[in-house]
């Protein structure tokens, strides 16, 4: 069940100053979203989406940061993507699955609207207007999984945490999300152990890549930690 931390005041969607797609929407398909749909602020640490639960609804981040995350056994998990505000949050799950395959978590404060996914899928995915940006959506997420898999199956564990340390910087966030991650967090990113992501960290940190300052990571040598990325 999606928690319901805090209700806000719905916007009208001819009012909401956040991106979606709904230039491309009828007025009518608009009103039917608008009587369809709820908005909630939901608090850092809470769970959206829980991995194996029944799609009932589309989430569309307004505001804040979400990580995407594949729960498994003796709390290994893996955190395969990190959402930013004004992003859907699982268009790929549209078709025939009826259940979601991650985990959706706040690390932020966050504001979400939900829509329900019958109608949603009648004014978003029927609409001849809009099949472009659908279709660019879940292709840009395939694409971004599969270079995901390529680092994760053919880099060592000083190139898995470099090229996580230059995504997780690159100018695609608005917001420090590298230091909103905990050290835990940032090894289930980078697909190694927390333990060797400390030490590969101070290595770095020695070596004049990065700078740590009150557990506070900034990068000093992106040009090292691009060659690192690529070689590792």
């Amino acid at each position: 069940m999606l928690p319901m931390i805090k209700l806000s005041n719905i916007e009208n969607c001819n009012e909401c100053k956040h991106k979606c797609i709904k230039n491309d929407l009828t007025t009518n398909s608009m009103q039917l979203i608008n009587e369809n749909k709820s908005e909630q602020e939901i608090l850092a640490g809470e769970v959206i989406i829980r991995q194996g639960s029944f799609i009932s609804q589309i989430a569309y981040l307004k505001k804040g940061v979400v990580k995407k995350v594949i729960e498994g056994k003796n709390d290994r998990n893996t955190i395969i993507k990190i959402i930013e505000g004004e992003s859907f949050l699982a268009l790929p799950v549209l078709g025939s699955v009826d259940k979601y395959p991650f985990s959706i978590v706040t690390l932020t404060d966050c504001k979400i609207c939900f829509i329900k996914k019958d109608i949603f899928c009648k004014e978003f995915i029927h609409n001849k207007n809009i099949g472009g940006f659908l279709i660019d959506s879940i292709s840009d997420d395939y694409n971004y999984m599969y270079g995901k898999m390529v680092t994760i199956s053919t880099r060592n564990n000083h190139g898995k945490l470099a090229t996580a340390l230059l995504y997780l910087t690159d100018n695609i966030f608005k917001t420090d999300v590298l230091n909103t991650l905990s050290r835990k967090e940032l090894s289930e990113f980078s697909s190694i152990s927390k333990e060797s992501t400390n030490k590969i960290l101070q290595q770095m940190n020695h070596d004049g890549l990065i700078e740590i300052r009150r557990d506070k990571i900034k990068i000093k040598r992106r040009d090292l930690l691009e060659k690192l990325s690529t070689v590792g």
